[in-house]
């Protein structure tokens, strides 16, 4: 479904356009309608591209001006994109191509005729801010889970064996509205013991499609990790795994993992426990899964694994789960049911147990 909307262009237009007072910011209008209909919308409104485009800039370095490369995160993290277009700005004609590109369903506001650079960049086009709202909002079910993980992992896959920048961080991070945290610390490939390990491709996404159907924060690998975050405790990765797990109060973190098709075809499921109550959450959990697949194994933390869960549990003091599944359940192209069964699942587990803890809180 259709859930986040950037908001593109300057914030104040004229009142043929709006159909209000001059100085009242379409932007208000479009927080305010979408809102009320649940749509999350992203409003960058401290990105000042209309500035970029008047001033005298005259730049040789290569790297990108980090309001561009926040814009362009926030565009890859939502499912469509609203231009009001009345004011020419090249910073929005850029988020225009980069959106539509991206494959993010792009709605345009402003005065008609139209380029047909914008028409061909575009679902749709239209004269006031009103008729593309009701457009957006009658689209709502435009985009389902598997396409945001398909999205988001084929963003992800250029990044599986290239480190950051300079500058940048290695991984990336969701807040959430309750206490659950979905963790992936191999989305991207990594190196331990001096060795390259492959990715456990998808369960990056699926902690994204978590993310975005829970509220739950969550946490994943974000380039090539020069150290195994789930071997090594002193790396970047896990020292902004603690500060969230603190400023969060996070009560409890699911880590998702992979194995290899070669392995056995089932799904895995191991606790690092501080207290007993969890053990209700590992049984709801293996009930829950049990809908997909009957073999659920509950075992002790593999040797992969113990280096996280010691630091989560014996440093941080949070109850963790490990949630192992082989490569069948993380193929949305090839397996689409079994995938989508498998994020209604998880969905349903984290609501459950991020209902309680909230009310524990």
């Amino acid at each position: 479904m259709l859930s986040s909307i950037y908001l593109a262009g300057s914030s104040y237009d004229s009142p043929e356009i709006i159909g209000l007072d001059p100085n009242y910011d379409w932007r208000c209008q479009a927080v305010s309608r979408l809102g009320s209909y649940g749509l999350s919308v992203i409003n960058p409104i401290e990105i000042s591209f209309a500035a970029m485009d008047t001033a005298n800039i005259n730049e040789t370095e290569s790297d990108k001006d980090p309001r561009i490369v926040r814009a362009l995160d926030l565009i890859d993290q939502s499912d469509a994109l609203l231009a009001n277009i009345n004011l020419s700005s090249y910073g929005t004609a850029m988020e225009i191509f980069y959106a539509y590109n991206k494959g993010k369903m792009v709605t345009v506001v402003g005065p008609s005729p139209f380029s047909p650079w914008i028409l061909a960049h575009s679902k749709a086009c239209f004269g006031n801010i009103d008729s593309a709202l009701d457009y957006i909002i009658d689209k709502r079910t435009y985009t389902n889970p598997i396409n945001w993980a398909l999205r988001f992992e084929a963003q992800l896959s250029e990044r599986y064996e290239q480190f950051p920048p300079i500058g940048q961080a290695d991984y990336k991070f969701f807040g959430g509205d309750i206490p659950v945290l979905v963790l992936s610390p191999h989305a991207t490939g990594f190196f331990k013991n001096g060795q390259f390990m492959e990715p456990d491709t998808f369960t990056g996404s699926l902690a994204y499609v978590l993310h975005r159907l829970t509220r739950a924060y969550s946490f994943n690998s974000n380039f090539c990790l020069a150290a195994d975050p789930a071997s090594y405790q002193n790396t970047p990765f896990n020292r902004s795994l603690a500060d969230i797990i603190k400023t969060g109060k996070i009560g409890l973190v699911l880590i998702l993992a992979g194995s290899s098709w070669q392995e056995v075809q089932r799904i895995t499921i191991s606790s690092s426990l501080i207290n007993n109550k969890p053990n209700k959450y590992l049984t709801h959990l293996k009930n829950t899964l049990s809908n997909i697949e009957n073999n659920i194994l509950i075992e002790d933390i593999d040797e992969s694994m113990a280096p996280i869960n010691n630091f989560l549990t014996k440093e941080l003091n949070v109850n963790t789960i490990v949630i192992k599944l082989h490569k069948r359940y993380r193929m949305p192209k090839l397996q689409a049911d079994l995938f989508t069964n498998l994020i209604n699942s998880l969905s349903n587990f984290i609501n459950d147990v991020g209902q309680e803890l909230a009310k524990e809180a």
